[in-house]
């Protein structure tokens, strides 16, 4: 929804970064890292920070690399992600987001698509696949969303309707948006038939009808605005 809205719009080489919020803290727990620990991972994960990860050491730190490493095309690192040895849980949050990008990629294959399985800064109150929005006009996204529970003020993780969502920033969307197409105006004098006015309409055009006859066409379309006059059966450039 959010892509087709807004593809309609004219927003150029759109791409779509999937991830899931809920698969590194997944992985913490079942493998017993919490406390100070986790948030040292967590804020080495969100640099990017690979060598960080590998300084947290353990079985913990060569499977969070891993998921570091695995970010890209789906093209690229889908097979990677599903081979992957996981803990249970983890696993199943994975092959969640491995399969709704692979339902994406059936529905969508020209779509511009990629996966950051570590990914977590503007989802931490989501709990399921999220995701956010980019073109290649734009370096900042052009919005944000996924699955989350209602409730709490948006804080809610337990007890909460299911829900799914996305917010779009205006400001990088207007700055990748084609520039508005001025409409066309015309002016049709009063005795202009409804068809004609019907046609010029579908066609596009902004009609603007007379109430009452008029001497000067020309000068009524001037004083309406309009750039055009629909005069015997014609469309005229209003001078």
């Amino acid at each position: 929804l959010a892509v087709e809205a807004l593809e309609k719009i004219g927003v150029p080489e759109i791409s779509i970064d999937l991830t899931m919020p809920t698969l590194v803290p997944a992985v913490a727990d079942e493998m017993g890292l919490d406390g100070a620990a986790y948030e040292q991972l967590r804020a080495a994960l969100d640099r990017k920070d690979a060598s960080a990860v590998t300084a947290i050491g353990g079985k913990i730190a060569e499977t969070m690399g891993l998921l570091l490493e695995y970010a890209g095309a789906v093209g690229n690192v889908i097979d990677k992600l599903e081979k992957m040895k996981l803990p249970p849980r983890a696993r199943k949050e994975c092959d969640r987001l491995l399969e709704v990008a692979s339902m994406i990629r059936d529905v969508s294959p020209e779509l511009s698509l990629t996966i950051d399985p570590v990914e977590n800064r503007g989802f931490e109150y989501h709990s399921g696949v999220s995701f956010s929005i980019f073109s290649r006009s734009e370096r900042s996204e052009l919005g944000w969303g996924g699955r989350y529970l209602a409730g709490d003020g948006g804080r809610g993780k337990e007890g909460g309707e299911p829900a799914t969502g996305f917010t779009l920033f205006l400001d990088s969307v207007l700055r990748v948006v084609p520039e508005a197409v001025k409409p066309r105006r015309v002016f049709l004098a009063f005795d202009t038939s409804r068809e004609n006015n019907d046609r010029l309409r579908e066609e596009g055009w902004v009609v603007i009808q007379g109430l009452e006859m008029i001497k000067d066409v020309f000068a009524e379309a001037r004083r309406m605005n309009c750039d055009h006059a629909y005069v015997d059966g014609e469309l005229k450039a209003v001078d």
